[in-house]
């Protein structure tokens, strides 16, 4: 543990098991209680000994956020901040008043610009094709034209169904509230089309969307990639993991709840290439598939933040504070070779061994996941050990069972008694009723 760390407190917007994961890594690194700003009451973060929360009900307001972080710095003054986003709404309003903010804090990430080129979905395609990164075939449309149904019917027509829909700008779509309203579209056919497109052009979204084709496939075949590029604009770290699971629920579709580290030097030198070309800057994270056609990953998109899943990094050694603190407060200078963790030696995973093992088929994978199970090498970040309050000490366990719940509710094919015992469910049900009582 590296105790010689100079007075900063790190500011953490969001709530989720992401924002919890980068507090714990701050705690475990430098025994820095993180203060984790919140839209709402959530027992991750609200019973946590590790952290402290505070709940701002209208904090997505830019007035409202900017006003609470200056009242945080003040009240802080013998400390620096350091803040972070754990949303994309965040991450953009932290880029838009980068400037001011940096008066009393340091901000890990990019301008504004850049933001937008990374981060909006159909300008990302374009740097891809720029710096010869593999990516899906896109067709970018804005839904508001007359004519956006034809080109979507004329790419269909040499795509093939299913198709993929999906807003270009995730913050955008963040505020976005409609019947039927999804992360992203699976279309199967053409009057799926018709009644989706219809759907998104009575809402308030006012941004391009992407098509592309359904890459076929189940989710071990996703995967993820997070990167550190220090204060130079070079990318210094690097973390493969291939995705197991992922959430199916309308609004957090293709987040990964279960992943393996691996070693893909071919994914990592392709990311390396755009992001140095760019000058980017601090953590991002990739979300690939790999395409049987073609015999090798594509990348889909790029976060410009941390992933809800970044324990599967600092839970395998590679603590990502450690990073932005050697490199924004520090200020040291990393080797030329790009670090990487090492590769199936652990597991991280959000939900029970029998919910993920009841999700693959049998085989090699299956007994791999089995064997680090069994050497008790699955890492959660709500399993926390430092975690001093009992009731606190059941939320993994609570959190595990709900997203066995949600799986089994999202996906038809599963069997509940594959998933989530009868026992569990009503132990789920007993604590979902005290958590709406406000007794976790």
């Amino acid at each position: 543990m590296n105790q010689n760390v100079p007075p900063i407190l790190p500011v953490i917007l969001g709530g989720d098991v992401g924002a919890y994961s980068l507090a714990r890594a701050f705690h475990e690194a430098y025994s820095l209680k993180a203060l984790v700003i919140s839209s709402r009451r959530g027992c991750l973060c609200a019973n946590s000994s590790i952290l402290t929360n505070v709940v701002v009900e209208d904090l997505e307001n830019e007035s409202t956020l900017l006003a609470t972080l200056l009242d945080v710095a003040q009240l802080n003054s013998g400390r620096k901040l350091m803040i972070f986003g754990c949303g994309d709404w965040y991450v953009r309003l932290l880029a838009k008043h980068r400037p001011t903010l940096e008066r009393f804090a340091i901000l890990s990430g990019v301008s504004e610009s850049l933001l937008d080129r990374v981060v909006l979905k159909d300008q990302f395609h374009g740097l891809c094709e720029t710096w010869d990164v593999p990516c899906p075939s896109t067709l970018v449309v804005d839904l508001s034209h007359d004519h956006s149904f034809a080109q979507l019917q004329s790419f269909a027509q040499s795509a093939g169904f299913p198709l993929v829909l999906k807003a270009a700008s995730s913050a955008d779509w963040h505020y976005v509230s409609f019947p039927g309203k999804r992360k992203v579209f699976i279309v199967e056919n053409e009057t799926d089309l018709k009644t989706v497109v219809q759907a998104i052009q009575s809402c308030s979204y006012q941004g391009n969307f992407l098509a592309q084709p359904y890459i076929p496939g189940s989710d071990s075949s996703m995967g993820i990639l997070t990167t550190y590029s220090d204060r130079t604009g070079t990318v210094r770290f690097a973390a493969f993991g291939q995705t197991l699971q992922e959430d199916h629920s309308p609004t957090a579709e293709g987040n990964p709840v279960a992943i393996i580290p691996r070693k893909n030097d071919a994914a990592v030198q392709q990311a390396a290439r755009l992001l140095n070309a760019i000058g980017y800057q601090g953590f991002a994270n990739f979300d690939l598939k790999w395409d049987p056609a073609t015999q090798r990953y594509l990348f889909f998109e790029l976060n410009a933040r941390f992933g809800r899943s970044q324990w599967y990094v600092s839970g395998n050694g590679a603590n990502v504070a450690r990073w932005l603190v050697e490199d924004l407060v520090e200020h040291r200078s990393f080797a030329e070779d790009i670090e990487q963790p090492p590769a199936n030696d652990i597991l991280f995973s959000l939900i029970p061994p029998s919910t993920l093992l009841s999700s693959l088929p049998e085989g090699a994978l299956t007994q791999e996941v089995r064997k680090l199970i069994k050497n008790k090498r699955m890492v959660n970040p709500t399993d926390n050990p430092q975690e001093t309050q009992w009731i606190r000490r059941l939320y993994p366990y609570l959190q595990s069972l709900r997203l066995a719940h949600q799986l089994n509710a999202t996906t038809p094919e599963r069997s509940s008694t594959d998933s989530i015992s009868p026992t569990d469910e009503l132990a789920l049900a007993s604590l979902s009723t005290a958590l709406a009582g406000g007794v976790l």
